[in-house]
């Protein structure tokens, strides 16, 4: 069995080695196919490399060709291009000569309407030496963009722009002279206005030299016054103008009396307007005070003081001039402070009459609940100790005073005068019966 394994083994490796040197075969036998192959392809692409150079070199041969023959075809080109362009300046230099004949012949009816509208401006009775300048300006303007005329006319055509020409520069130039005649005139027109406007600034000025404020009523003559004063200048400036030598005499003598005139319409000013301060000033302690009443302990004398100072207001107001919108704002400002002053001054009534109303209220309950229940001992001594512990009160509200009276009168009376009380005598008490009591009980309560 051992042998036989033996064997088994022996010829398992034999057949593995077996197999191994076919696989190694296989192997060798596979690269060298390849490395044929690889050499077969080398061989190839240098065959193949071979054959492109070839057939570039045979290119660049044709290439070389081709451009000395496009070389030689391109001068022959220039040189036909040049002998056409000679060819053809020469016919366009030929051409143009003959446009502009033709131009300057088809322009013939232009030139010669020209000169027929300028014998029509010329000829025209309207015609001025404004509108003759402005026409010869336009008659060579557009003479001159129409370029030359044909040369068989030239001569005829300019000799008759001349003519036009010089005959508009005549009414142009008696134009002129009859404009500086004109000007003589209105110039001694001119100086007769101006002599005029002399005597009436002379007026003017005197009235302005002449120039004083009144004493009565200040600020309303100080007003019209400035008003006067600016009416004199409008008519100052609407006089016109003056002969020039006295031109600067005249100014400086308007001036001086100007300033003058204004510096009392100044002063005037400042002093109303340190009369005003003071006036503002007075009335601004005055509201000052009021406002300091707004919040005094006592308001019953405030509102006093208030009325004091409204009367003082009132005198210092009067007075001075007037402060316009700052003394209606001061005004305001001491009504608002006085009105402050008296609410709280009936503020202060009205708590006091409120506190009075509840001290009488309890009096009242007390009487009453005297009367219901008897008030004990003297009834008279009862009634005017009641009457005086009301009397010391003071003021209840006006709208409450009469049914406090009324229940104070009702209560002393039946204190006064009792009810009988007939529950002794064994018989039924109608008369202890008294319905409207609890009533009038509630009612005390409740007011």
């Amino acid at each position: 069995t051992a042998a036989r394994a033996q064997e088994t083994d022996r010829a398992g490796v034999i057949q593995a080695a077996r197999a191994a040197q076919a696989a190694a075969e296989r192997q060798a036998s596979e690269r060298k196919a390849k490395l044929e192959r690889q050499a077969k392809e080398a061989a190839e692409k240098a065959l193949h490399t071979a054959e492109q150079a070839a057939q570039r070199e045979a290119q660049a041969e044709q290439t070389a060709a081709e451009a000395g023959s496009r070389q030689a075809r391109a001068a022959e080109a220039s040189a036909q291009r040049a002998e056409a362009l000679a060819r053809k300046a020469s016919e366009q230099a030929a051409a143009r000569q003959q446009r502009e004949e033709l131009r300057a012949w088809a322009a013939l009816p232009a030139f010669t309407a020209l000169l027929e509208r300028a014998e029509r401006v010329l000829e025209d009775p309207q015609t001025d030496g404004a509108r003759a300048a402005l026409f010869e300006r336009t008659l060579r303007r557009s003479w001159l963009d129409l370029g030359d005329p044909p040369a068989a006319r030239a001569k005829e055509l300019r000799i008759a722009l001349q003519d036009r020409l010089r005959r508009l520069d005549g009414i142009a130039e008696a134009a002129e002279a009859a404009r500086v005649a004109a000007g003589a005139e209105e110039a001694a027109r001119r100086l007769a206005t101006q002599e005029k406007n002399l005597e009436q600034k002379r007026a003017i000025l005197a009235q302005i030299e002449a120039f004083a404020l009144p004493t009565e009523a200040p600020g309303a003559q100080n007003t019209r016054a400035g008003d006067a004063l600016k009416a004199l200048q409008a008519a100052w400036k609407e006089a016109g103008e003056v002969p020039r030598a006295e031109v600067e005499p005249l100014r400086a003598r308007y001036q001086a009396a100007l300033d003058r005139a204004w510096g009392l319409i100044r002063q005037r000013r400042d002093t109303l307007e340190q009369a005003r301060q003071e006036k503002r000033a007075r009335l601004e302690r005055i509201v000052e005070q009021a406002e300091g009443l707004v919040k005094a302990t006592d308001p019953e004398a405030a509102a006093e003081r208030a009325k004091g100072l409204q009367a003082l207001w009132k005198s210092a107001q009067a007075g001075g001039p007037g402060l316009r919108a700052e003394g209606d704002a001061l005004y305001a400002r001491l009504r608002a402070a006085s009105d402050a002053v008296f609410a709280r001054r009936n503020e202060a009534f009205q708590s006091e009459q409120r506190a009075n109303l509840a001290k009488k209220e309890a009096i009242l309950l007390r009487a009453e609940a005297a009367a219901d229940q008897g008030a004990g001992g003297d009834p008279e001594a009862a009634v005017r100790a009641i009457q005086q512990e009301w009397r010391r009160i003071g003021f209840v509200p006006q709208d409450q005073r009469e049914g406090l009276e009324q229940r104070l009168r009702a209560a002393c009376h039946r204190i006064l005068h009792p009810p009988l009380d007939t529950g002794a005598m064994g018989q039924p008490e109608p008369l202890s019966f008294q319905p409207f009591a609890a009533l009038r009980r509630e009612d005390g309560e409740g007011s």
